[in-house]
């Protein structure tokens, strides 16, 4: 988390404009925003190059992913794999009901308090917006 209360989020598509109907894992690319309770600012956009899984949950991937998004506080996707397990333990996951990221920032800012009382468990739940 940032000294400012922002939050860097990571949330996961194909086209910039809508989360990937597919697992977080399987998006083309990760936009990254820096959200806090008045914001939201697009810091970058970072590709997703994690190898292809052997099986299903590889955890190679989720380990690729982990890196790509090592300064991430929270995973934003509309729906997550079996390797949410694993990434819950650096990651606040969320699953927006809305594919549209901009509706979806703002579902996340109404629940950011939610969020980052979070980031403090060793094993951080899976929140619903």
């Amino acid at each position: 988390m940032e000294k400012d209360g922002s939050l860097r989020v990571a949330f996961a598509t194909d086209d910039g404009a809508e989360l990937v109907k597919e697992h977080f894992g399987d998006a083309e690319k990760f936009l990254i925003y820096d959200i806090d309770d008045n914001s939201s600012l697009l810091v970058e956009e970072r590709e997703n190059n994690s190898p292809e899984e052997r099986m299903h949950g590889d955890p190679k991937k989720a380990g690729r992913i982990s890196d790509i998004l090592k300064d991430a506080d929270v995973l934003v996707g509309f729906t997550m794999g079996p390797n949410i397990v694993r990434m819950r333990k650096r990651f606040v996951p969320v699953i927006s009901p809305e594919r549209n990221i901009k509706k979806s920032i703002e579902l996340l800012r109404a629940r950011l308090t939610e969020v980052r009382g979070e980031l403090s468990n060793e094993e951080k739940k899976v929140i619903m917006l």
